[in-house]
This record gives C-alpha cells, structure tokens and sequence, in this order.
C-alpha cells in the first residue's frame, strides 16, 4: 500500500498541480491530506476542488482551514495572516467554506496511519524540536503518525522508551522505518516550504517496504507569486515562495 501524503497547500495551486501530477507518475493507491489547504496564498477555491477530486483521500483540518470558515477567529495570526484570512474568507464558494467546516479535527486513524495537523494532543501546536516529538509520542502508541503545521520536511524515530531523533529532509529523501521504532513524519509544505527549499514538498509511504519518501518538486514559483500580487494579497506571501522561507 502506497499512500501519498500532502500537507499544507495554502491556496497554492500552482505548487498544487505539480505535486499531484507528479505523484500520478510515481504511483500511490490513496491519499491523506494534514490540513491547511487554503491561507496565504490565492487560489483557494481551486487548491480544495482539486483536493476534493482524490477518491477516498482523509483529511484533517488545519488551522488557517479552522479560521476560514469561522470554527475560529485567526487572532493569534500574524499581521500578514490576518490580511491574507479576511481574502480568503471573502473568496472561499459557499460550498467549498461548507467543506472546509465539516473537515475533522485530528487526530484521525487512517488505516493505522494516525494524522493530524499539528501535534496528536493539540491540532495547533507545533512539534519542531525532540522535546515537542517525545510529547506528541506519549499521546498514541502506534508505529506512524502523521503531521504538519510546521512546514518542515523530515521525521522523528524513536526506539521503544527511547528518546526520538530528529532527521530533516530538506532535500527529499528515502528513509527506512525499521521495525520496533516509532516515527513522526512531516511532509513539508506544498504550498508555502519554510525550510529554505523553494520546492513543493510532500511525501509517498510505503507499506510493502517499510519505506518513506519525501519528494521535492519544481512548480511555477513565478506563476504563484503573481496570483498573490494580482489579488492584493501582502507581498511578504509572495517573496517568501522564492525563497523557500
């Protein structure tokens, strides 16, 4: 069973396309998606009617998905976000603010694969260092779980009772999940990449080789930086996608 994994699009459906054009080549049999789908960038309506086209994908919500469809107020945002927030909510398709406010909240098992956006004990907390992974890995006792939030590529592994360790995988990357440890993994951004790589990111496992990926694709970074300029969205958005920051 291969699963392709996709977290934080944030309206981005130039880097959208290209992630799932690529991962059509490559070959995966379902899909999970970690939230954040729309945010910051300017294409919302079309990053969630593509994402809504993957047969059978389970979703969590994300917290920029949570405020734009008002379960939450987006006060804790930053400046930028809170522009970039009162856009999307003014552009989401009735229809598609409706399926953003039914998405669950993780976390969510999806067939052994435990997802959430942030942290499994907080949707919205961010597991960016060893100390956040050994809480996150107190709060369920399966082999995988998924997240996101942070737009970080790379994984946490940690022997049973045993402190994880972190593996940042900017640059993508296979990684065997040997048996009897216990993983945390980050897809990265396809959206809006933090981790100083301008490239989508996502990632493809492997349940026949215990095996994860995590591919790197170019997309029309340019495109996407026009959209954002065109809707008069804060230009900060649009610099930071040629930067990967």
């Amino acid at each position: 069973m291969r699963t392709l994994i996709l977290s934080d699009l944030h309206a981005n459906v130039h880097a959208t396309e290209a992630v799932l054009a690529d991962a059509r080549r490559r070959g995966y049999d379902r899909a999970v998606c970690l939230g954040d789908l729309v945010g910051y960038g300017a294409n919302p309506n079309e990053v969630i009617d593509r994402i809504r086209d993957l047969a059978g994908c389970a979703f969590v919500r994300g917290n920029h998905d949570k405020a734009a469809c008002e379960i939450s107020d987006g006060s804790s945002f930053n400046e930028a976000a809170q522009e970039a927030l009162a856009w999307t909510r003014a552009a989401l398709t009735p229809d598609n603010r409706a399926w953003l406010r039914g998405l669950p909240e993780g976390p969510v098992d999806a067939g052994g694969l435990l997802l959430s956006h942030g942290s499994p004990q907080d949707e919205e907390a961010y597991i960016l260092g060893e100390t956040d992974a050994q809480e996150a890995m107190s709060s369920w006792t399966g082999p995988l779980a998924l997240f996101g939030h942070t737009h970080f590529a790379g994984l946490f592994m940690a022997a049973p009772g045993g402190r994880p360790r972190a593996l940042l995988l900017a640059q993508g990357g296979t990684v065997a999940l040997p048996p009897g440890k216990r993983c945390l993994l980050n897809p990265g951004s396809i959206g809006q990449p933090r981790d100083h790589e301008p490239r989508a990111s996502y990632a493809l496992h492997d349940g026949s080789t215990s095996t994860v990926e995590i591919v790197r694709v170019a997309y029309d970074v340019r495109g996407a930086r026009a959209a954002i300029v065109s809707a008069g969205l804060p230009r900060v958005l649009e610099r930071r996608l040629a930067l990967g920051v």
